[in-house]
């Protein structure tokens, strides 16, 4: 092009970038230039650019209180900068500090306001911000009645940080005991691991999660918890933590456990274990495939697992996790070397102690505790409301029977003991599971006539000198 007569010139479009960031879905109008540069001269055009790029969280406020009180809540403002806030009622009011950037402090004051539920709202607003409305809520108690157990949504949490490279960031939570308001308290947490409460006080509150922003801990997996407690009983919440190495770096394996129960220990021939980590399973999502005679597939998607060079038996593969099944090969063995094979990269060998059985039971939510993955004789699966009577017979499924060889796999030795609620009940039959891969042992038992009544009655099943895992349970009428 040519401009103001001179020869051609070059076009140079710019803004701030900046000011522009990645994230939704609130827009905003931003002031930027269009700058024209020639051999002799350079013109510079206002433009205005619509962006796409702020996030606010919670989108809502809601409070309770029983009596006179107040409560305070933080809104959010991501990426942070310098905002303003109002309100609409005067039972409401708001701080923004200028330490806390992006950040607005809502408080609220049941001072003078009969029992009942009062409607707000607070609006944000800043550089270019024309008004973010964030509902609020306040229902006031004249007195404390009796509440349910407290739940939360959502029920876990789980954060992946990458190393070398910022933390992931938090993850809100609602935190609620049905209709009833009621204070709660929150303990617990690795050092890693925060947890706001918010409003945290009273019901419905709202609490924020993060690792520390401190984060500066080795590639692997990282478990913790934090419990919410109130007059109706308490919650225990789970918080997992992955630290990415990178995807250049080899697979790391963090923690081999026994798949039922979840609890690390010695490994047996046949018992199918989950072996977690970065890089331990292949990036696609892969299930059980068997081969010719019928036993697990020793490779899948490009991995592999050996046990003293023993390929094991692949029951389910992902980008962290791998569950397998220990080569018969271990058995007699006190310790075997695993190393996994993940297209052209290596594990560290990881040694692990061998023991003839290391049973565990499977539980319906697979946690490794609470009610047990249980048929009951007419084929339909335990529960609370579907429990088992006195003098039937259940099938229990577990893992870790031990086996010499292949045609073993899954053979119990004959000293299977199974008691519910402390009462032996007869055994059956104790063996793989028909039909299913080998590693999974099916125990049929006949429920003990003077066996306890109720939705959640302690099982135990013990063979080879060992028992399965503590707290699991089984539903009995």
């Amino acid at each position: 092009m040519r401009l103001f007569g001179t020869t051609p010139a070059t076009l140079t479009v710019s803004w701030d970038a900046s000011l522009i960031s990645a994230y939704a879905p609130i827009q905003r109008p931003l002031s930027a230039s269009i700058v024209i540069s020639g051999l002799a001269n350079t013109v510079t055009i206002p433009a205005t650019f619509a962006v796409t790029g702020l996030q606010i969280a919670p989108t809502a406020l809601v409070f309770s209180q029983i009596g006179s009180g107040s409560q305070t809540q933080e809104i959010a403002l991501w990426p942070e900068e310098v905002i303003s806030a109002t309100v609409n009622q005067p039972w409401i009011s708001v701080t923004t500090p200028s330490t806390y950037l992006g950040q607005a402090f809502v408080t609220v004051n049941s001072a003078g306001l009969p029992a009942g539920v009062y409607t707000g709202a607070v609006t944000i607003t800043g550089a270019g911000i024309a008004g973010i409305t964030v509902p609020v809520t306040f229902n006031v108690s004249s007195a404390a009645v009796n509440p349910p157990p407290p739940a939360i949504t959502p029920g876990n949490f789980l954060f992946t940080a990458i190393l070398g490279e910022p933390p992931p960031g938090f993850r809100y939570g609602q935190v609620n005991t049905g209709d009833a308001t009621a204070p709660l308290t929150f303990s617990g947490g690795a050092s890693w691991l925060y947890v706001g409460t918010g409003n945290g006080v009273l019901t419905p509150a709202t609490i924020r999660v993060e690792p520390s922003n401190q984060l500066q801990l080795p590639p692997g997996e990282y478990d913790s918890s934090f419990t919410i407690q109130s007059p109706g009983g308490s919650i225990n919440v789970p918080v997992t933590l992955l630290v990415e190495p990178g995807p250049v770096t080899p697979p790391v394996v963090s923690q081999v456990v026994n798949a039922a129960s979840g609890i690390p220990g010695p490994v047996a021939a046949g018992e199918i274990v989950s072996v977690r980590g970065y890089g331990v399973g292949a990036s696609l999502v892969s299930g059980l495939r068997l081969d010719p005679s019928g036993m697990p597939a020793t490779a899948l998607n490009g991995l592999q697992v050996t046990f003293d060079g023993i390929a094991a038996g692949l029951v389910y593969t992902s980008a962290n996790q791998t569950n397998l099944m220990v080569p018969a090969g271990v058995a007699g063995k006190s310790s075997t070397v695993m190393q996994i094979t993940n297209g052209t990269l290596k594990t560290q060998a990881w040694t692990l102690p061998v023991a003839p059985v290391a049973p565990g039971m499977f539980t319906v939510d697979a946690t490794g505790t609470g009610q047990g993955a249980i048929v009951n004789q007419d084929g339909t699966v335990n529960s609370a409301s579907n429990p088992t009577a006195r003098g039937s017979v259940v099938s229990i499924y577990m893992t870790g029977q031990g086996g010499a060889s292949p045609a073993l796999m899954g053979i119990l030795p004959t000293n299977v003991a199974v008691t519910i609620g402390g009462i032996a009940g007869v055994v059956q039959y104790a063996g793989q599971a028909p039909g299913e891969t080998a590693g999974l042992t099916q125990v049929n038992a006949v429920v003990p006539q003077g066996a306890v009544a109720g939705p959640a009655v302690p099982l135990v099943v013990g063979f080879g000198g060992a028992q399965s895992q503590a707290a699991v349970t089984i539903a009995v009428k």
